[in-house]
């Protein structure tokens, strides 16, 4: 059987599309995945059709990010679209933009749909912690405050743990529970920009330590007050110390990445690729001149769900080093790493 060819059935359509409608962003994070930026916004016009496209494809659920997709002025059309289709919309914000204006202008368009989302990123509870990593903590704190009181947009705080926030992480939801709904808590991912800075990084120890301790925290609270995977990952970390219900290098070795497979991103400049992290290894097609549906089916898309480990694995470090060297045979690693 050839490697590179995908033994799993192609689904008529991915179930997420993210589309980063600009590249470009008035912030400057120790940890961006999108960076460097190109400044570069998704052209109006061909947006639009996109979106026609994905609504036409079934997908169930659309996500508008960046750098900053308020720096889009076309984003307000777009996100009247996705909604009045019935597609479940989500647009994820470093949470800067949101002037007494922008909100009026927002709510606009939002008001009277249920499937709409805000995420705002902060990376703690006060603004000196969010700026260690971020920057313009007051401004975001004022803003999604702002949010909080004049809204009822459905909002969700996005945090990414570190080793300047996670004492505060218990705090943070407790604070703003129930003016928002839900919390999106992610690990350090590592990336070109993020390995910079490897004093963020937060040991494995303290990591499983807090997902325990997360566990009892969440006993007093809503059971969808974190995002699906989170609660998957609760659940991982409770079966950690019992090896019959666990096996710590399950989603490893049982290849469980979804890159390409039930979502896909695509850049401003329409490049379609399966991973935001792994990008220069998981690119699909463009889409700039061709339909995404001829995209999802081709052969290089197939190419990149064949692979058979994360291939964010393949991200070397400031001193060349990479995961899969680490946990894959030499011969595997040389074959995809070349491909």
């Amino acid at each position: 059987m050839d490697p590179l060819k995908s033994i799993t059935p192609t689904l008529k359509s991915p179930f997420v599309v993210c589309m980063w409608i600009a590249d470009t962003c008035n912030l400057n994070c120790k940890y961006c995945y999108a960076m460097p930026f190109k400044g570069t916004l998704m052209q109006e016009d061909r947006m639009l059709k996109l979106a026609d496209e994905i609504i036409e494809m079934d997908v169930f659920d659309v996500t508008l990010a960046g750098g900053e997709p308020f720096l889009n002025p076309g984003i307000y059309k777009l996100i009247e679209r996705f909604l009045k289709s019935g597609i479940n919309l989500g647009v994820l914000s470093n949470g800067t933009l949101f002037s007494e204006d922008t909100i009026q202008k927002l709510l606009s368009v939002v008001k009277g749909y249920d499937n709409f989302l805000l995420q705002i990123s902060l990376d703690g509870l006060y603004p000196e912690t969010h700026d260690k990593t971020r920057g313009k903590g007051n401004l975001v704190i004022e803003n999604l405050n702002r949010l909080c009181e004049k809204t009822n947009i459905r909002l969700q705080i996005a945090t990414v743990l570190n080793t300047h926030n996670i004492s505060e992480i218990y705090d943070l939801i407790d604070t703003y529970y129930p003016r928002v709904k839900r919390f999106h808590l992610m690990n350090l991912q590592r990336t070109d920009q993020s390995l910079k800075y490897d004093d963020m990084f937060i040991s494995e120890d303290e990591n499983k330590k807090f997902w325990q301790a997360l566990e009892n925290h969440m006993k007093k609270m809503p059971k969808d007050i974190l995002i699906t995977g989170l609660n998957i990952m609760r659940l991982m970390h409770r079966m950690e110390d019992d090896p019959e219900k666990f096996n710590p290098g399950s989603t490893f070795n049982c290849a469980s990445c979804t890159a390409g497979v039930t979502h896909v991103e695509i850049t401003s400049d329409f490049d379609v690729i399966g991973c935001d992290i792994a990008k220069e290894f998981t690119w699909m097609g463009n889409v700039k001149n061709s339909s995404l549906k001829k995209v999802w089916f081709s052969e290089q898309a197939d190419k990149i769900r064949a692979y058979p480990f994360p291939a964010c694995y393949l991200i070397k470090d400031p001193k060349g080093n990479c995961l899969a060297e680490q946990y894959l045979n030499k011969d595997i690693y040389l074959k995809y790493s070349e491909a």
